[in-house]
């Protein structure tokens, strides 16, 4: 037994379980987390099922979400409504997936996904490397104030010294790179955090 959330019914196939996530997603206001379900797909099997027996699936991941947390470090206004992420140099083999096909760098779009292994192999249709987080209520942060807001993307893996960049209001605030010293990996099913800091 095969099961994918959300329900498609295009699946012609588990080992090719369409799944989407958007390159423009809306979060209602700052550290609102109720949008992220929209962009977080689900997947699960259950195998050697005896006849009459109650069916259990446990249900992974097929997804991340990143935490950024976004600060004002100057005296004038930063009016924040609209924020992108970017992950160079990011590859697409962690512990729990492997990722097929394109550019390594593309964390939003279509995807079908072969959910009948021990990991899941994920295949690209059509994506993109820069996803945008909405916030639909702006909000203007003064001096040291922050916000934070939620980015939901397929697992990808950060090698040592690859660069991740934030940008910020169509990056009329400004745009400023942070370089990880570090491998870090953005785990399906995990909320992996980053900080920004907006400099004029």
């Amino acid at each position: 037994w095969y099961v994918l959330y959300p329900y498609d019914e295009n699946m012609a196939s588990p080992k090719a379980a369409p799944i989407y996530i958007a390159a423009d997603q809306f979060q209602s206001k700052d550290g609102d987390m109720t949008h992220i379900g929209v962009n977080c797909p689900l997947a699960g099997k259950a195998t050697s099922v005896s006849t009459n027996s109650a069916i259990v699936v446990n249900m992974q991941h097929l997804a991340t979400v990143v935490k950024v947390k976004v600060t004002n470090y100057e005296p004038n206004p930063l009016p924040l409504d609209l924020v992108s992420f970017r992950a160079d140099g990011a590859t697409h083999v962690t512990e729990d997936v492997i990722i097929n096909n394109g550019d390594a760098s593309t964390i939003a779009g279509s995807f079908e996904v072969d959910i009948t292994g021990d990991k899941f192999v994920y295949n690209q249709i059509k994506g993109t490397s820069r996803p945008l987080l909405h916030l639909n209520t702006p909000k203007t942060l003064g001096l040291n104030e922050s916000a934070t807001v939620y980015l939901t993307t397929i697992p990808f893996h950060i090698p040592n010294a690859s660069t991740l960049t934030i940008g910020m209001n169509n990056n009329s605030g400004g745009v400023t790179q942070g370089i990880y010293g570090r491998e870090v990996s953005f785990k399906a099913g995990q909320i992996c955090g980053v900080r920004q800091g907006s400099r004029q």
